[in-house]
């Protein structure tokens, strides 16, 4: 009796073992929706949760990337998250993305995603429109949250924001992200478009600080120029020097 009660758990378990490894990647549609309060998707998975492929996509259908990955077996074994995101004939995302307790970690990461993205991030209305396309790359970066150790580069190619019917082109805008003063400086700097931006944001703890200028080009609209003054006093040569301290 006890020898058949072995078989049956044994058995019990090895089904177990193969439902987690044969696991539909379908399932982390629903994990992911929950993680972004249903703005964000996995559509079209193929695979396993293992090792699979898919859409990641707004709920509203504003934008599509395709991802492929690999899951680490022996991160997960050990209560941490390990993911390779592999670059394929459709998915250009690729990298390492390791998670455990309070920590994340990239290694290698390069990510290439529309600007619409940033719009289903935005949480408080008026809601502007992202477009271009931001490329990011992560040789090595870690944090947990309050430190920070590595870079992320961030170019935002054909960058533009909508608002209320007016467009702004803001050309090409680069992100530099360094640790510095127990947190993280971001220099931003753009070439081209409608208004030129050099400044920097700083991040310590909760406390999130923009210090930048914004020149406006002949080209930038009315309605825009506008609101740019409403900023604060404008130089001899039209630039507004911006200054913001706060709660992230």
């Amino acid at each position: 009796m006890r020898l058949r009660a072995g078989f049956a758990l044994a058995a019990l378990v090895l089904l177990v073992i193969a439902f987690a490894c044969l696991a539909p990647a379908t399932l982390l549609d629903a994990r992911i929706a929950a993680m972004t309060n249903d703005a964000v998707r996995l559509a079209d998975a193929r695979g396993t949760v293992w090792q699979g492929s898919g859409m990641l996509a707004d709920a509203h259908g504003a934008w599509r990337i395709p991802v492929s990955w690999r899951v680490g077996v022996a991160a997960a074994l050990r209560g941490a998250l390990s993911v390779e995101l592999v670059p394929d004939e459709r998915a250009t995302a690729r990298g390492v993305v390791d998670a455990q307790d309070d920590t994340l970690a990239f290694s290698a990461l390069h990510v290439e995603v529309p600007g619409a993205v940033v719009t289903t991030a935005w949480t408080h209305p008026p809601v502007p429109r992202f477009g271009g396309t931001i490329v990011a790359d992560a040789p090595s970066f870690r944090t947990d949250g309050t430190h920070v150790d590595g870079a992320i580069d961030l170019r935002w190619d054909r960058a533009s924001v909508a608002l209320a019917g007016v467009t702004v082109d803001l050309g090409t805008v680069e992100a530099n992200a360094r640790p510095g003063a127990g947190g993280m400086t971001v220099a931003l700097r753009n070439r081209g478009g409608d208004v030129a931006l050099a400044g920097e944001v700083r991040a310590q703890g909760n406390d999130l600080a923009v210090d930048a200028t914004l020149t406006p080009a002949p080209t930038l609209p009315a309605p825009a120029l506008i609101a740019l003054r409403a900023l604060g006093p404008a130089s001899s040569d039209g630039s507004v020097h911006v200054t913001w301290h706060g709660p992230r």
